[in-house]
This record gives C-alpha cells, sequence and structure tokens, in this order.
C-alpha cells in the first residue's frame, strides 16, 4: 500500500521522486473482508479548514474566522515524542504559514493533543503522559524561534485534556502528586491549556425531567460553575504562578446516541444498575439482527435530542458571554464515522458493542450544529491488519437522515432548528484578540 518511486542507481545517485500510498479500495458491503472506511475525507482536513478560513477572510477584507490548529494524538509506542508526532507539528506550522500569509492571524494557536495526559506514576526513566506533551510543546516553541523553520510565526502553544482540575498540591497520593508537578512543567511553557468539560449524568436526568439546564449553567452554584472554579483554583495553586490563559476545550450535548453521560451507562462487564436508563436500553436488545428495538432508541432519545441540544448550546453561550471564558462548542458538524459499525468492538461482546458509546448507536456521531447526510464508502481490510473477530459483522445501524454514501457525496445540513446561531453570534462583542 505504500509505494516508493525513485530515480537513479543506489549508491550512486539515488533520488527519492515521490511516495505513493493507497488509502482504501473501495468494495462492496457483502463482501466478507468489507469495513467501513473511518474517515470522511482523503488528505488532511485540518489544513483545508486553515486555508479556506484564511481564503473567506481574504476575501471579506477583514478577519472573520480564527483558527486553532490541532495536532493529534500521534502516539508511538505509547509515547507522543516521536517523530510521526514531530512531523505532526511540523506541518501544522506550516499550514498555520501559509493560511497568515494569506490573511494575517488567521491562525492564532496550536494545540498539542486531547485527553492525553492521566493521572499516573512514573514507571522508570519513561516519560508520563504529561511529560510527553510538555517535550512536544518545547519542540514547536523551537520551530518558532530565532532561527526555527518557522521564526517569522507567533502562534498560542498549549494543550487540551480533561483531567487538569484535578491538579492538587496538598494530595499525598503519588499518582496525583506526581500529576501536579508534570502539570505545572507543562504550564511553564504553555501559552495556554483547554479543559474538556460536559455535565454529569445527575445534570443529563436533570434535563429530561425539566426540559432546562439550569442544574447545570447556573451561574453561582450549577455544575459548570463549580467545575471551572476547580480548574482555576488547581492551576493557581501551582507554586510558578504563572498566568496562564484557561479556556473550555469542548462543551457540548448530543442530539441522539448513547452517551457516557448516560443514567446508569457502564462498559464492558460492568453491573448494569437495575432501573437506569442504561438498563432498559440493554433489555431492548436484538443481538440476532444486530440492533436495539425501538423502545430502547426511545429511551436514549429522551436525554439526547435536538430540542435538549438546541437548549444546551444556548444556555452555554450565554454562560460564556456572562462569565467572560472561552468555549469551544463540541461541534460544528455530525460525524457519523465514529457510530462504528465494525462490530463487534475490541475486548467486547456483539451485545456489550451495541450498547457501546464508541457502537453503531454512539453519540459521538450526533454532537454536530449540523448534520451530514451520508457516510464514507467501505474498503477492503489490508491483509497485513490483524483479521476481525470471530463473528464481527457490518451493523447496518445507521442514524436517522444519513445513508450510506461514497467518499465525497454526502452534504452538510441545518439541524437545530430551535438554535439560533446567527442571532447568538451577533450578541459577543470582539475584543480585538482571539
Amino acid at each position: 500500500r505504500i509505494q516508493i518511486e525513485t530515480r537513479g542507481q543506489p549508491g550512486r545517485d539515488l533520488e527519492l521522486v515521490a511516495v505513493h500510498q493507497t488509502l482504501f479500495e473501495p468494495t462492496d458491503k457483502s463482501d466478507p473482508d468489507a469495513q467501513l472506511n473511518p474517515g470522511f475525507f482523503a488528505g488532511d482536513a485540518t489544513a483545508q479548514i486553515a486555508l479556506a478560513a484564511a481564503e473567506i477572510n481574504a476575501q471579506a477584507g477583514k478577519r472573520v474566522l480564527s483558527i486553532k490548529l490541532g495536532v493529534d494524538n500521534l502516539a508511538v509506542e505509547g509515547s507522543l515524542i516521536n517523530d510521526r508526532m514531530r512531523f505532526g507539528i511540523l506541518s501544522a506550522l506550516a499550514q498555520a504559514k501559509v493560511a497568515n500569509a494569506r490573511y494575517p492571524d488567521t491562525v492564532t494557536h496550536v494545540i498539542l493533543s486531547n485527553e492525553y495526559t492521566r493521572v499516573e506514576t512514573k514507571a522508570g526513566d519513561r516519560p508520563t503522559s504529561t511529560e510527553q506533551i510538555t517535550a512536544m510543546l518545547r519542540y514547536a516553541r523551537a520551530q518558532m524561534a530565532t532561527g526555527g523553520a518557522f521564526a517569522e510565526l507567533d502562534l498560542q502553544l498549549g494543550a487540551r485534556g480533561h483531567r487538569f482540575r484535578e491538579v492538587d498540591t496538598k494530595s499525598t497520593d503519588p499518582a496525583v502528586r506526581q500529576f501536579t508537578r508534570d502539570v505545572a512543567g507543562l504550564v511553564a511553557h504553555a501559552d495556554f491549556l483547554m479543559e474538556n468539560l460536559y455535565p454529569s449524568l445527575e445534570a443529563v436526568e436533570s434535563a429530561r425531567t425539566t426540559g432546562h439546564w439550569d442544574v447545570y449553567f447556573e451561574p453561582e452554584r450549577g455544575e459548570l460553575a463549580n467545575q471551572w472554579r476547580g480548574l482555576r483554583a488547581a492551576i493557581a495553586s501551582l507554586p510558578s504562578g504563572k498566568r496562564i490563559d484557561l479556556m473550555i476545550g469542548e462543551i457540548g450535548h448530543p442530539t441522539s446516541g448513547i452517551s457516557f453521560n448516560l443514567p446508569g451507562y457502564v462498559e464492558g462487564d460492568t453491573p448494569v444498575r437495575a432501573n437506569s436508563a442504561f438498563a432498559q436500553i440493554t433489555s431492548a436488545l436484538n443481538v440476532l439482527e444486530v440492533r436495539i428495538r425501538p423502545a430502547g432508541i426511545q429511551v436514549f432519545q429522551r436525554y439526547f435530542n435536538d430540542d435538549l441540544a438546541a437548549k444546551f448550546l444556548t444556555q452555554a453561550f450565554a454562560w460564556s458571554r456572562a462569565q467572560g471564558v472561552q468555549i469551544h462548542a463540541f461541534e460544528a458538524f455530525d460525524e457519523p464515522q465514529k457510530s462504528v459499525q465494525n462490530l463487534p468492538l475490541p475486548e467486547l461482546t456483539l451485545a456489550q458493542s451495541l450498547v457501546s458509546r464508541s457502537g453503531g448507536y454512539g453519540a459521538e456521531a450526533h454532537f454536530g450544529i449540523l448534520g451530514y447526510t451520508g457516510v464514507a464508502d467501505f474498503h477492503v481490510r489490508a491483509k497485513h491488519a490483524p483479521a476481525p473477530t470471530p463473528g464481527a459483522r457490518l451493523a447496518d445501524q445507521l442514524p436517522s437522515g444519513t445513508r450510506w454514501a461514497g467518499q465525497f457525496s454526502g452534504r452538510f445540513y441545518p439541524k437545530l432548528s430551535a438554535f439560533d446561531f446567527a442571532g447568538i453570534a451577533a450578541s459577543f462583542e470582539s475584543t480585538g484578540s482571539p
């Protein structure tokens, strides 16, 4: 699947011309080796977004879009400290350079990793997950320093996680103490930290019952206010005392599917709490037909639907405006490929896979403000890849409004009719900084 094109003679004047990589080979769903192609688009979508934003800004004659470029968790053998991650960083910086040349300050930040850091003890000399992020952040910083390959760039560097508020300078737990030291080291080299925050299952249950999200967004005693205060206090307690920008990296609510904050949700062999919403869904399984019966679908759609999602985003942006906290809504577009159709999932039975948040009914496919009409083509499993689990099969559990489609034949469409995106956007005043 990777072909090297050269010219000249080895040992004399051998020259690399190109590297050709086959991304996937289209096939028919009935093929026993067929798997759902895991992405929408060939190529680097991040680069396309940055360049598209720069073009929009240039044509508008002003900056109407600003971009924070992300570098994924490009781990090799369990570590981010590798050439693949370095290449990802260089790629992001190159994209920022081209985009900002088209229109200045289109790209403002580079985010290294997402939810990669964890509370852990150190194993020998191996860097912890947080130390790995710090090492790669220092690498990115060096590329923008005087004499670096991208010395002309002046971008903010940081990381996104979901455990930073667990920093505790008074803890006696070895893992928490190690994590606190590691985050202090990260803060010393970062310009910002992002924390992903979502409502608890209790807040989700309250929203289903009341039809609003006051339990989560109440300004003083709400769950989000407590989460945010906890994050600020944790980072402020670090001994360096360094000021650093704090943001909410992800916040949102899905319009359908099974989410991690569904009341009663558990994974694997963990016992299911009787009479919980999740228990009602598991009782509605039809494993032979690889589906959840309508009664089970109706259960999770009471918690995750267009109405509650629109109300959540409306209150989230109102909270952001009132509190002066920058948030990033998860997310702009639905991602149907995240409802994994290749079942069973690793280390799970078929029944466990069907009710998993990562399975065919997974909610991560349904967080978008905009929907998507299609899902990318099937591809043949690579010959060198591990064989599918015995009994694995493709489930045909696409969400309502979507269909199997060719790689580029899908269309985006407005989804949340009750969410006044334009009005909310207009309610914010520009401060001149991103």
